[in-house]
């Protein structure tokens, strides 16, 4: 869809305009369905790029200016964004036309969104930004912004059927982004095909596409190790304007070594899943009581009740902070697990999780 949007530009058959209510009307046609949109308010581009008249979601926990953020949480039901995170609004000064806020789950967590799967009605999206996937799937818009700690963009993408792309860890900002394990969240992208993602990465980002990069997310050393060894510059390579600190990879390359040694599968291993959850309690913790309070010292239990799976996640948290130094430097092979909805669509099941491992980026594809 992003490639045909600008195709149309280009040859002068669309204008943003056009563009723009042909993405409304699908909207407008698909969404009582769907469900993938917490408010659509578009908002014009901040400058001309490269991305001009192209529209783009948000996920709901990206601070956007004057636009409904809400982290999907009825707890904070109302709120506006005071100003655009750093990732929206570099999008913005290339051209691109901010179309509005995608669902998802409570504080990116695992109380699910309302969204439906538009490929496989009546299964879930997967999460946690379940109305990004969803609604580039749908075509309301030709790509989208999520956020990933473990598994929440390559899943919603996997399951939706459409491309998904989580950079190296640290590549794009996260400031301005709602935290949930700020050592492993990483803002990501979704768009309807590979092709699409690499021309969003290169007019988005300064981005090249590096074939001799693009490996299987399961990585088998010493096969992988080199790949491990790169991981600073991806599998979408930044230029060097974007490129991490050399330093950035140095824990990498340590574990790397590690793992060369042991000459076994890479997973994602036990000790980054307890970070995220020790890190994830404080996190969560903290909206649940400041939105709780409603800014003063009323507590509201009942809106607390609506997230049954974030408290059942704060309890068995605190048993798994106690494990996380322990843990730490572990790189057994463990398996994930969609925490979001219900099922998940038939013979999709194998495409989740490809091995992502703290810093090694990722894509899922059609």
């Amino acid at each position: 869809m992003l490639l045909e949007f600008l195709q149309a530009l280009n040859s002068g058959e669309k204008t943003p305009r056009d563009l723009l209510e042909i993405c409304l009307r699908r909207i407008a046609a698909s969404e009582p369905d769907l469900r993938a949109w917490v408010e659509v308010s578009p908002q014009a581009p901040l400058a001309d790029g490269l991305l001009n008249g192209i529209p783009f979601g948000v996920k709901d926990i990206f601070e956007t200016r004057g636009l409904a953020t809400e982290y999907g949480s009825p707890l904070y039901a109302g709120r506006k964004g005071a100003s655009d995170a750093h990732v929206v609004s570099g999008l913005r000064r290339t051209g691109a036309v901010l179309l509005g806020k995608t669902r998802t789950t409570a504080f990116a967590s695992f109380d699910p969104a309302a969204t439906r799967n538009p490929r496989f009605p009546g299964h879930t999206p997967g999460g946690s930004s379940s109305g990004s996937a969803a609604a580039v799937a749908a075509g309301m818009v030709p790509f989208a912004l999520g956020t990933q700690t473990l598994g929440s963009v390559l899943r919603p993408a996997s399951f939706c059927g459409i491309c998904g792309f989580k950079p190296s860890f640290g590549l794009l900002s996260c400031e301005g982004v709602l935290p949930f394990a700020p050592s492993l969240d990483t803002v990501g992208l979704f768009t309807t095909t590979a092709a699409g993602m690499a021309e969003l990465w290169s007019r988005g980002f300064g981005g090249r596409c590096d074939a001799a990069l693009l490996r299987a997310g399961l990585l088998r050393a010493p096969d992988g190790l080199q790949t491990l060894l790169q991981l600073g510059r991806g599998p979408l390579a930044g230029n060097e304007r974007i490129a991490p600190a050399a330093d950035r990879d140095a824990p990498v390359r340590h574990r790397a070594t590690r793992i060369g040694r042991r000459g076994r599968a890479v997973r994602l291993n036990r000790g980054t899943k307890l970070e995220r959850v020790h890190e994830g309690d404080g996190s969560i913790e903290l909206r649940l009581r400041v939105g709780a309070a409603g800014g003063g010292e009323v507590h509201r239990p009942e809106l607390l009740a609506g997230h049954p799976r974030v408290l059942m996640f704060l309890r068995r948290s605190r048993h798994r902070g106690r494990q996380r130094e322990r843990y730490r430097d572990d790189t057994e092979p463990s398996n994930s697990h969609d925490s979001s909805l219900n099922d998940a669509p038939r013979d999709v099941t194998r495409t989740v999780h490809p091995g992502i491992w703290r810093r090694i980026p990722g894509t899922s594809t059609p």
